[in-house]
């Protein structure tokens, strides 16, 4: 359990009373459910014993799925490599390549030396795609973004009809992946690190009021690779394409064209005014498609509009997206607000209440060898999810999103990645319907973590700390007065191998489930609910399937831990504070415990 720990770095509103020697209080779990019940480490390993080979499977989730309380650790690990930066700049891309099992620059990080990193950046960019012919890559450019794109389905074919394009749909897959496999990520590695470089060097120079003469001193040692455009005072307009734009302040406007084309490279940093960017085209050059797109904006109440892999959408490459201050807004549609596939997309927002939309695999989210992330410092915040897709396969009136700190991989044959939505204080909405809220899907990890405020949950099921088809899905918030409502399968919730957990440090919560919640096991499965402090309210349509429940389908059933350490608390019933329960009849229920201190 305490293999991973990390007694370093944790930042902001976490401070010196979450340690990384307990930061989930899992020890706690192990003390009063695990041990007097004689359950050990290895009764629940998630990780099936059948289970394929794959290169793509990271490390840290195989981990977590092998020894589920490993999850401590590894969260410690984030919070550390995702902490706010001194002098309020964007994360390092070299703090985040070793989640994706991915080598660092090795790149000293010093001052800003034009001649060098645009060196860097343009022979990166060539090395990662070294190992694909020309017309290798333009494939994947093209052909990738349909894996994440939902389309409606065509009625009017045949099911012979139909079986011919899950094949054809099938084929493509397996050649994406055999492409994406062949990249160079150490190319992208050094091109990510010298691009930052670059880009904190221009924060500085633009914060400082002398863009226009780091205009001309990027024009005159290494303009000649990439175009250099440096605008004035007043309200600009730009059309943007490959290179870089430099605003010192005013309400500008910024459309971002496609398409782009294989190792593009696009910075913009803004120092001030109330911003409109604006993305119409899926395969803009705001998304990093094999490429690296930066952006920056240092102050203002800004804008962002866009459609498919727009701000922060990382496609076999490294896209950022960075906001210093302001009440922002961000609205996408697919796969984007930091979403990555084999590659980073980073959204950083450091202050302002702010409001995130989009429809699907956005606001955090992360697929095969990708790390997609929302980081927001402070500020009350929206996070909306758009009922776009209809989830045909479950509901008629519910709609499918994959958001708010979600990965997932494609089954039976890739992994997935690593999402993560890190939200640092504020009273904050988060609002999702199937898939989403820390939930995680076919080894995968998707964290949701929220450091505190009084914050509202709310979605219908695979939500709220669930980990679902050999996954890991955990919403951890540290602190406030709490709101929780979802149908099932969510509030630390298991399900087919699956670690789902739910954690709220501390606070008067209420939550709101119908079953399959509130700690629950399913199929294998390994779901925990811990509230640590706080008079709560815990409130089950069917009490019966909440609240430490487990089912004993397969060979060795599944586990449910529900864990209240304090406060007084009221049940539906028949659960009551101050009570022990086992959820079991032998036949169809086992395995579940619940305790209420």
């Amino acid at each position: 359990m305490r293999l991973l720990r990390m007694a370093v770095g944790l930042a902001g509103a976490l401070g010196a009373a979450l340690s990384a020697a307990d930061l989930l209080e899992l020890d706690s779990v192990r003390a009063l459910m695990l041990d007097p019940n004689n359950v050990s480490q290895r009764d629940i390993s998630m990780l099936p014993p059948s289970a394929k080979p794959d290169a793509f499977r990271l490390s840290r989730v195989e981990s977590v799925l092998r020894e589920p309380f490993r999850l401590e650790g590894v969260t410690a690990e984030i919070l550390s490599r995702t902490a706010q930066a001194s002098g309020r700049l964007p994360v390092h891309p070299d703090s985040l390549w070793p989640l994706l099992d991915a080598p660092v620059s090795a790149a000293p990080v010093d001052s800003f030396r034009p001649e060098r990193d645009f060196a860097e950046i343009k022979s990166g960019l060539k090395e990662h795609q070294a190992g694909l012919t020309p017309e290798e890559a333009a494939f994947l450019y093209r052909e990738a973004p349909g894996l994440f794109l939902q389309e409606e389905e065509d009625t009017t074919r045949t099911p012979v009809e139909n079986e011919l394009q899950r094949q054809a749909d099938d084929a493509r897959s397996h050649r994406i992946m055999e492409l994406a496999g062949r990249l160079r990520r150490e190319g992208l590695s050094r091109a990510a690190a010298a691009a930052w470089r670059l880009q904190t060097w221009l924060i500085g120079e633009v914060r400082a009021g002398r863009a226009k003469e780091a205009g001309a001193r990027l024009k005159a040692e290494g303009g000649k690779d990439f175009p250099v455009k440096v605008g004035g005072p007043g309200a600009d307009r730009y059309t943007v394409g490959q290179g870089i734009w430099i605003d010192p302040g005013g309400d500008d406007e910024y459309l971002f064209k496609g398409p782009g084309k294989p190792g593009s490279f696009t910075l913009v940093v803004d120092g001030g005014g109330d911003d409109l960017y604006l993305s119409k085209d899926s395969l803009h050059l705001g998304a990093g498609n094999l490429g690296v797109s930066l952006i920056a904006d240092l102050a203002g109440a800004d804008r962002y509009l866009g459609s498919n892999f727009a701000w922060a959408a990382g496609l076999f490459g490294y896209a950022s997206l960075f906001d210093a201050a302001g009440h922002d807004a961000y609205e996408g549609r697919c796969a984007s607000l930091g979403f990555g596939f084999f590659g980073m997309g980073i959204l950083q927002d450091e202050s302002g209440n702010d409001m995130y939309s989009a429809s699907l695999m956005s606001q955090g989210a992360g697929s095969t060898r990708g790390l997609g992330a929302i980081l927001d410092r402070a500020g009350d915040d929206r996070y909306l999810a758009r009922p776009t897709f209809k989830d045909d396969l479950r509901y008629s009136d519910h709609y499918i999103q994959m958001v708010q700190g979600f990965a997932t991989g494609f089954s039976p044959d890739f992994g997935g990645g690593i999402g993560l939505l890190r939200d640092g204080g504020g009273n904050d909405v988060y609002l999702a319907d199937i898939f989403g809220q820390g939930s995680g899907y076919w080894y995968a990890l998707g964290l949701l973590i929220d450091e505190a405020g009084d914050d509202r949950y709310a979605a219908h099921q695979y939500a709220q700390g669930a980990g679902v088809h050999i996954a890991i899905g955990a919403l951890l918030d540290f602190g406030g007065n709490d709101q929780h409502a979802s149908k099932g399968v969510s509030q630390g919730c298991g399900h087919d191998f699956g670690w789902g957990y739910l954690y709220d440090r501390s606070g008067d919560d209420t939550y709101l489930a119908t079953d399959m919640s509130q700690g629950g096991g399913s199929a294998n499965g390994l779901g925990i609910l811990q509230d640590g402090a706080g008079n709560d309210f815990y409130t089950t349509v069917n009490p019966e399937m909440a609240l430490g429940h487990a089912d004993l389908r397969r060979d060795r059933g599944s586990f449910g831990f529900f864990l209240d350490r304090g406060g007084k608390d009221k049940y539906t019933r028949p659960r009551s504070d101050g009570a022990a329960w086992r959820v079991s009849n032998g036949k169809t229920k086992g395995n579940g415990f619940g305790l209420d201190r």
